[in-house]
Formats: C-alpha cells, structure tokens, sequence
C-alpha cells in the first residue's frame, strides 16, 4: 500500500502548481533539488541520478492524472498541471474549430 507522495514528489507538485505554465524536465529538477542554474550556460547543474529520480517522479504523478506529459520537443520533454493542461488542450480544439470554419 502507497504512503503518499514522496518529498521529491511532493516538491514537484509544488513547483508546478506555483506558475501557470510549461514546465521542461532539467527546469523541475533543478528547481527541486535547489541546484544552481548557469545563465550563461543556460543549464541547471543537476546530476544524473537526480534528473533521473525526478523523471520517475514525475512519470508517478502523470500516472496518477495530477500532471500531464505533453511529450519531447527536441531532447527536452514538457509538463503541465492537469488543470491548466486541459484549457490548454480545449483552447487548440476550440482555435482548430474556428479556423476549420472559416473559408
């Protein structure tokens, strides 16, 4: 039987839920672990090892429908709150109705 959310689990929710917006993978676990991110570099200094527990983690929550995985653009893979995903998804529908409509 589960025990809840994890500390990481718990901190990526967080983050998420902070800010209306897309969120790239290195970004949250850079942010999570409090890692220094280099402006020049563009790039969290993060290790393997925790780029690759926060993917688990963050592959738990999508499981469980409290984010959504929108998938790679290039090397960089994307989440979103459940919540501002689904405007998302409804707003294309709804700009891909009225464009199909107009002549």
């Amino acid at each position: 039987m589960s025990r809840g959310h994890g500390k990481l689990e718990r901190r990526l929710l967080e983050i998420i839920r902070s800010e209306k917006r897309l969120f790239e993978t290195m970004e949250l676990a850079g942010r999570a672990y409090g890692a220094r991110y280099v402006e020049q570099l563009r790039l969290w200094l993060v290790s393997r090892a925790q780029v690759m527990a926060t993917q688990r983690a963050l592959r738990a929550l999508a499981g469980e429908g409290l984010i959504l995985d929108l998938g790679r653009k290039g090397s960089r893979k994307w989440w979103v709150e459940k919540r501002l995903g689904d405007e998302l998804v409804a707003g294309v529908a709804a700009f891909r109705r009225v464009a199909a409509a107009e002549p």
